[in-house]
Protein backbone atom coordinates (compact mmCIF):
# COMPACT_ATOMS: atom_id res chain seq x y z
CA UNK A 1 0.00 0.00 0.00
CA UNK A 2 1.47 3.30 -1.05
CA UNK A 3 -0.18 6.58 0.21
CA UNK A 4 1.09 10.40 -0.35
CA UNK A 5 1.51 12.36 2.72
CA UNK A 6 2.84 16.34 1.90
CA UNK A 7 4.88 14.52 -1.10
CA UNK A 8 6.39 12.41 0.50
CA UNK A 9 5.45 8.41 -0.21
CA UNK A 10 4.61 6.10 2.66
CA UNK A 11 5.16 2.90 1.57
CA UNK A 12 4.19 -0.48 3.52
CA UNK A 13 3.53 -0.85 7.25
CA UNK A 14 1.55 2.24 8.40
CA UNK A 15 1.58 0.46 11.84
CA UNK A 16 5.86 1.86 12.22
CA UNK A 17 4.99 5.21 11.45
CA UNK A 18 1.54 5.95 12.18
CA UNK A 19 2.46 6.98 15.78
CA UNK A 20 5.11 9.90 14.45
CA UNK A 21 1.73 11.31 12.12
CA UNK A 22 0.81 14.83 12.83
CA UNK A 23 -2.76 15.06 13.02
CA UNK A 24 -2.54 17.31 9.50
CA UNK A 25 -0.83 14.26 8.24
CA UNK A 26 -3.89 11.91 10.07
CA UNK A 27 -6.34 13.81 8.42
CA UNK A 28 -4.91 13.81 4.80
CA UNK A 29 -4.94 10.06 5.19
CA UNK A 30 -8.28 9.49 6.24
CA UNK A 31 -9.86 12.10 3.75
CA UNK A 32 -7.49 9.85 1.28
CA UNK A 33 -8.51 6.52 2.32
CA UNK A 34 -12.37 8.17 2.02
CA UNK A 35 -12.16 10.52 -1.15
CA UNK A 36 -9.58 9.01 -2.95
CA UNK A 37 -7.81 11.86 -4.93
CA UNK A 38 -10.36 14.18 -4.56
CA UNK A 39 -10.97 17.04 -1.79
CA UNK A 40 -13.93 16.72 0.56
CA UNK A 41 -15.65 19.35 -1.05
CA UNK A 42 -15.21 18.58 -4.81
CA UNK A 43 -16.66 15.41 -3.44
CA UNK A 44 -19.70 17.00 -1.67
CA UNK A 45 -20.12 18.85 -4.66
CA UNK A 46 -19.92 16.45 -7.45
CA UNK A 47 -22.80 14.27 -5.62
CA UNK A 48 -24.89 17.42 -5.65
CA UNK A 49 -24.15 17.71 -9.03
CA UNK A 50 -25.63 14.48 -9.67
CA UNK A 51 -28.67 15.37 -7.15
CA UNK A 52 -29.10 18.65 -5.02
CA UNK A 53 -30.72 16.13 -2.02
CA UNK A 54 -27.68 13.61 -1.81
CA UNK A 55 -25.33 16.55 -2.15
CA UNK A 56 -27.07 18.18 0.84
CA UNK A 57 -26.23 14.91 2.49
CA UNK A 58 -23.01 14.58 1.08
CA UNK A 59 -22.21 18.21 2.08
CA UNK A 60 -23.16 17.48 6.00
CA UNK A 61 -21.12 14.23 6.17
CA UNK A 62 -18.09 16.16 5.05
CA UNK A 63 -19.04 18.90 7.77
CA UNK A 64 -18.91 16.32 10.47
CA UNK A 65 -16.29 14.34 9.62
CA UNK A 66 -14.41 17.19 9.52
CA UNK A 67 -15.70 18.40 13.34
CA UNK A 68 -14.93 15.02 14.45
CA UNK A 69 -11.49 15.16 12.83
CA UNK A 70 -10.72 18.51 14.54
CA UNK A 71 -12.10 17.56 18.24
CA UNK A 72 -10.35 13.91 18.37
CA UNK A 73 -6.80 13.56 19.73
CA UNK A 74 -3.95 13.21 17.56
CA UNK A 75 -3.65 9.87 19.28
CA UNK A 76 -6.96 8.30 18.72
CA UNK A 77 -6.70 9.21 14.78
CA UNK A 78 -3.31 7.36 14.66
CA UNK A 79 -4.93 4.23 16.06
CA UNK A 80 -8.05 4.36 13.97
CA UNK A 81 -5.21 4.83 11.04
CA UNK A 82 -3.64 1.35 11.75
CA UNK A 83 -6.96 -0.60 12.46
CA UNK A 84 -7.96 0.62 8.94
CA UNK A 85 -4.93 -0.12 7.39
CA UNK A 86 -4.71 -3.65 8.92
CA UNK A 87 -8.16 -4.02 7.99
CA UNK A 88 -7.38 -3.60 4.27
CA UNK A 89 -4.20 -5.66 4.37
Amino acid sequence: MTIRVNGARIVGSLQKIAMSLSKVEAKQLLERMIFNADLPQSWAQDVWDMSPTLGETAAKLVDILEALMDCCPEEQLNNLLQGLYHDRM
